[in-house]
């Protein structure tokens, strides 16, 4: 699978759970992580997937009025969403983005295996989504710190790459950025989960290098 497709099963988990841009108050609502796992254990109780929602039949085969307390005609509402979905995808794939939903056989499989239900739906993301299996060292921290502590979360970092460690961290100013850094810049491989600006980091000159050779996240 190329990393820029996505799968039947992940394309209705977006329908469903993701945001395309709008206000967030912008009916219909999409699914909480809650509430899609209420569908997802419907679906698995009715030997369905997620893709099945794709399917006209199949949608009319939901019951009349709701999942547990997911109302029916707001899934239908979403599943019709299809314009905007295309016209996310067209944005993500121009900026190198990466879509994986829990169905996926390349969703993170330790993460799946930890958090089970609260796993997210959905994964974004840039860069060799293998990474996301390694494991690793956390490093995170504060945003505001002397020289010195920039210097010894650089070493740690440094330590983890020569030993063959990955870091994983939040990709923030200061401890998190230095971390990141100082392990690519030595040869090793990063994961960063980011809490916002996905698009900006993608296609940052400080990261741009290391997504390209494999060993950022």
């Amino acid at each position: 699978m190329d990393d820029r497709q996505f799968s039947p099963d992940t394309e209705a988990i977006l329908l469903l759970c993701a945001h395309f841009g709008q206000p967030r108050q912008t009916k219909p609502q999409p699914l909480t992580l809650g509430e899609y796992n209420t569908v997802a254990d419907w679906l698995r109780e009715n030997q369905m997937s997620p893709k099945d929602l794709l399917e006209s039949i199949k949608i009319n085969s939901l019951p009349q009025n709701t999942i547990g307390k997911v109302d029916t005609a707001r899934l239908v509402a979403l599943l019709e969403r299809g314009m905007m979905l295309s016209l996310a995808v067209e944005k993500w794939t121009s900026q190198g983005l990466w879509v994986l939903g829990r169905g996926d056989a390349r969703y993170p499989r330790v993460i799946k295996k930890k958090l089970k239900q609260s796993a997210p739906a959905i994964f974004y993301g840039v860069g060799n989504m293998e990474l996301l299996n390694k494991g690793g060292l956390a490093v995170v921290g504060s945003r505001d710190v002397s020289p010195e502590e920039l210097d010894y979360t650089r070493q740690v970092a440094q330590t983890c790459a020569a030993q063959g460690m990955q870091v994983v961290s939040g990709g923030a100013r200061g401890v998190d950025e230095a971390s990141m850094l100082g392990v690519l810049e030595a040869g090793g491989t990063a994961v960063g989960v980011l809490a916002d600006s996905l698009t900006k980091a993608a296609v940052s000159g400080k990261y741009r290098q290391s997504i390209k050779e494999g060993r950022l996240t």
